[in-house]
Formats: C-alpha cells, sequence, structure tokens
C-alpha cells in the first residue's frame, strides 16, 4: 500500500534533501556534477512526497526549479556548486 503524502515541505525536509543529495554525490563524484545531473534525484523524491508538484514553473522573476502547490506554496529553486577540497 502506498504511503500517503505530506501536507507540507519543512525546513526540515529541504535539509534532509539537501543531505540526501550530497551522501549521493559523495557515492557518484564523477557523474553529479550539475543541476541538470541531480533535477530527476530531486524530481522524484519530491514527487513521492507531496502532492502539487510542478517543476519548472515560470514567475514574475523568472523559472523557478519546484513549486508545490497549496494554500502557502513552497518553491525551490536547486543549485549546484562544485568545490574543490585540498
Amino acid at each position: 500500500m502506498p504511503t500517503a503524502y505530506h501536507k507540507f515541505f519543512s525546513r526540515n525536509d529541504a535539509t534532509d534533501l539537501g543531505q540526501a543529495l550530497l551522501r549521493l554525490a559523495d557515492h557518484y563524484p564523477l557523474t553529479l556534477r550539475t543541476e541538470r545531473d541531480f533535477f530527476s534525484a530531486v524530481t522524484a523524491y519530491l514527487a513521492g512526497r507531496v502532492p502539487n508538484l510542478g517543476r519548472e514553473v515560470a514567475g514574475k522573476e523568472g523559472v523557478v526549479d519546484f513549486r508545490i502547490g497549496g494554500n502557502n506554496p513552497v518553491l525551490i529553486e536547486l543549485a549546484v556548486a562544485l568545490s574543490r577540497i585540498d
């Protein structure tokens, strides 16, 4: 039986998502390097957790990667920065 959707996307959910993406990037360091590389994984994560997910939604200020609809919508912009640790 599938689990029910969450009713909201909290700051803790965003933190958990970020940490999961960092672990994924550590496991595949040569494959996951750009926003495009992570986009499918983030889409799958969000689609499995929240209803009313919009991808690449245009607004007054440009295009946002994800919009979670509802009474209090959440906008999520995915950004990837490579850093070098010596």
